[in-house]
């Protein structure tokens, strides 16, 4: 048997030991990898005759070696991971960074040698954060109890997370604060993840204000329901035509004083309108009864085919007003941004009084004659 040993000798002709490999003549064992390089980096499987010893290395690199955990490239020319990345297995071309926040030494060989800045690494997300029931805040992890946040979740951070239930965050705040009542306008888990912990309908600052298309009802805010165009101005036009009427009959009332005279055809018409306006309520009401029995009938009722012979069901249907759209019609909250509502009406609550009694004394003071205001005191004076 002839042995031939051809451990740290190069091939002139490197294609000769690849022709060897390829045709079988001799075979690599490439269960188990028996040389290794710690200095270069590598790792070689050796050949599985027993006639011929070689280095795997110096024989046939591309086809026998692979660059060691920690370190990159191809066959035997391995090289370093630099820092803040690793390599977690043989024949690596290239190292992997280390999460975001974290570094770790040259020549890592796996993720576990990158460490967090801050917080821990988490397995999952493969990012950098605090561990659960901690947020971030600058370079350090916090406990959110204290600060009243909601930190169920790893990797939480001070300027986002949700606040606790009932509690409320203000802007550039770190902590969350007690909700003003009812408590049920903060609840962050519902609507508002991240942001202040407002509930549906509740807008910052400490949900006190009402959103968009929600209106204030006493301290609860309520969304706005859409109001009928014709109901709308079936309540301008009443509104308008009760005005009308109502001077209407001052004016009567004042031509008609210290000034008797037979009856009129107004005093006919009032006298007429007094018996027959009960009944016409009374129909308006039966009408409108009729017409909400007919909204809830469906297709399939039996009675639904009668009431369908009812030409007047759809005006009435359309015209028909209840508290509630009458609510909705005249609610300005609701037509306009309701802060600036709020906000108008308070300003004109105190400002309006003074400005009628303004217009009150200057209007006393121009029926004065002469000394107009010295009488004006004398006057205070005497009713007091």
């Amino acid at each position: 048997m002839v042995f031939i040993d051809l451990r740290n000798a190069t091939f002139g002709n490197l294609s000769e030991a690849t022709d060897l490999l390829d045709t079988g003549v001799v075979k690599a064992n490439d269960i188990t990898r028996t040389v290794f390089n710690q200095t270069h980096g590598f790792a070689c499987y050796d050949l599985m005759s027993t006639s011929l010893q070689v280095s795997p290395d110096y024989f046939a690199a591309d086809r026998l070696c692979d660059c060691s955990p920690g370190w990159n490239g191809s066959g035997a020319q391995c090289q370093k991971c630099p820092v803040n990345t690793f390599s977690d297995d043989y024949s690596s071309r290239k190292c992997n960074e280390c999460p975001t926040g974290s570094k770790s030494p040259e020549g890592s060989t796996s993720q576990s040698s990158c460490i967090c800045e801050v917080g821990v690494l988490d397995t999952a997300s493969l990012k950098c954060g605090c561990p659960q029931g901690e947020a971030k805040s600058s370079d350090t992890c916090v406990k959110c109890h204290n600060l009243f946040l909601d930190c169920t979740r790893p990797g939480s951070e001070v300027d986002s997370a949700s606040p606790l239930p009932n509690y409320t965050r203000l802007r550039n705040e770190s902590r969350a604060y007690k909700c003003l009542p009812p408590a049920s306008r903060c609840n962050a888990n519902l609507s508002d993840p991240g942001g202040a912990g407002c509930a549906a309908g509740y807008a910052a600052p400490m949900c006190i204000q009402c959103d968009h298309n929600y209106f204030s009802h006493g301290q609860q805010c309520e969304r706005c329901r859409k109001s009928n165009m014709v109901s709308s101005a079936v309540v301008v036009a009443a509104v308008l035509a009760l005005a009308g009427l109502g001077a209407a009959f001052i004016w009567h009332r004042r031509s008609a004083e210290g000034h008797p005279s037979n009856p009129s055809c107004w005093t006919a018409l009032t006298q007429q309108a007094k018996a027959q306006v009960p009944i016409l309520l009374q129909l308006c009401q039966l009408w409108t009864i009729l017409a909400m029995l007919a909204s809830t009938l469906g297709p399939e009722d039996q009675d639904a085919s009668k009431v369908s012979e009812y030409w007047e069901i759809p005006y009435i249907q359309t015209l028909q007003l209840s508290i509630s759209s009458l609510k909705d019609t005249v609610n300005l909250q609701c037509k306009f941004d309701g802060g600036w509502i709020r906000f108008t009406s308070a300003l004109a609550s105190p400002v309006l009084p003074l400005i009628v009694l303004l217009l009150c004394d200057s209007s006393r003071t121009k029926s004065f004659n002469g000394n107009s205001l010295g009488t004006f005191l004398q006057l205070d004076h005497k009713y007091r």
